[in-house]
């Protein structure tokens, strides 16, 4: 908001809007089962060795693998993201004659 550039954009078609929709309900209710956000989690729970944040944590290395082996198993590259002092974004990469993109 301080650089001025903030603004709201609306999904080009329908599948857009429910990916992101999906996203966000996965992330609110992943957010609401950790205890008290990643800070609470690594710096003060799991060095005290508590259940809760031992599944959170082993949760949620479980979720980044599976999204990963996913991504591997389907062959789907990982965005490229290139970032400069007025943010992040994701890169336009070229596409080559026969790559299916």
């Amino acid at each position: 908001m301080q650089r001025g550039s903030f603004a709201w954009h609306r999904p080009n078609d329908a599948s857009n809007w429910l990916r992101h929709a999906g996203g966000g309900a996965l992330m609110g209710s992943g957010a609401t089962m950790v205890p008290g956000g990643n800070d609470t989690l690594l710096l003060g729970s799991l060095p005290m060795m508590t259940a809760t944040a031992l599944f959170s944590y082993l949760s949620m290395l479980a979720g980044i693998a599976l999204v990963l082996g996913t991504l591997r198993a389907t062959r789907t590259p990982m965005p490229v993201i290139s970032c400069s002092p007025s943010g992040c974004d994701e890169a336009r990469v070229p596409q080559t004659p026969g790559s299916g993109r």
